[in-house]
């Protein structure tokens, strides 16, 4: 007796790279048809695809509940599917995760996230896991490994050179937190000069010293030895006489440092 494989739908066979191909041929004879007109799997044949593969990766898609199987072998992909493929720029992102949460309906590719989200994993590692939540017969993981691999050919995961998965989402958020804090770095740093009791100074260089700038002329633009003067000054000049007044005055001048203008 044959063994009963499970019913959830994985992609049985061809290279992972054919089944977003397929989608992509979809979308563009989509675009060429009246709007909710089916398109024959036959048609798709073109480029690198065959019919065969073409007709394998869209019963997987539609299985999947990505897009619609009306009649036979016939085909209509929701609009999302169609703008993400054929669009570029902003309406292609947004596109991009309206389909994503079109796919969390598929139990494989949710459980898939959800376990992607705690951080990357072998390839074989979560197959394994993934099928086990799923409910896969066991000798259906090599199945799961190639759905995997669909999916980062659709750029929702990465499969990586040493063979570890991650979800391309949090790569992102890395890296868009990565640039804000390089970003606010970036902007800490800005200017190449400080200025200090009104001189101009340079910033520190690589090893921590502080180069001062220069006049226009070449000259060192000194900063004043003494940058704050305070100064808490009493007269009652009623009880002075003209002598100790003015020998107040002069205590004051040289204070200030300039005659007291």
């Amino acid at each position: 007796m044959s063994k009963i494989m499970s019913e959830v739908p994985l992609a049985p066979r061809y290279a992972a790279k054919n089944y977003p191909i397929a989608l992509k041929n979809l979308s563009k004879r989509c675009q060429k048809k009246d709007e909710g007109e089916e398109v024959h799997y036959s048609e798709l044949a073109f480029g690198e695809l065959s019919e065969e593969q073409a007709k394998v990766a869209l019963r997987f898609f539609s299985q999947a509940g990505l897009i619609e199987n009306t009649t036979g072998a016939n085909y209509i992909p929701p609009k999302e599917v169609v703008t993400w493929q054929i669009k570029i720029g902003e309406q292609s992102d947004a596109a991009k995760k309206e389909v994503r949460e079109l796919l969390n309906e598929y139990d494989v590719f949710s459980e898939m996230m959800f376990v992607l989200n705690e951080g990357e994993m072998d390839l074989s590692e979560l197959a394994e896991q993934v099928g086990g939540m799923v409910g896969i017969d066991e000798d259906e993981v090599s199945k799961m490994e190639k759905t995997i691999e669909v999916f980062s050919e659709m750029e929702f995961v990465e499969v990586n050179e040493d063979g570890t998965v991650s979800s391309i989402e949090n790569t992102e958020s890395e890296k868009a937190e990565s640039t804000k804090i390089d970003g606010q770095e970036s902007d800490a740093g800005n200017g190449d000069s400080l200025s200090v009791g009104g001189a101009e100074l340079d910033k520190p260089d690589a090893s921590g010293t502080t180069h001062d700038s220069r006049n226009d002329d070449g000259s060192k633009n000194e900063a004043p030895q003494d940058l704050t003067v305070n100064l808490d000054v009493s007269i009652n000049a009623t009880e002075m006489d003209p002598d100790d007044l003015e020998e107040k005055l002069e205590v004051i001048r040289q204070s200030i440092g300039h005659d007291g203008e």
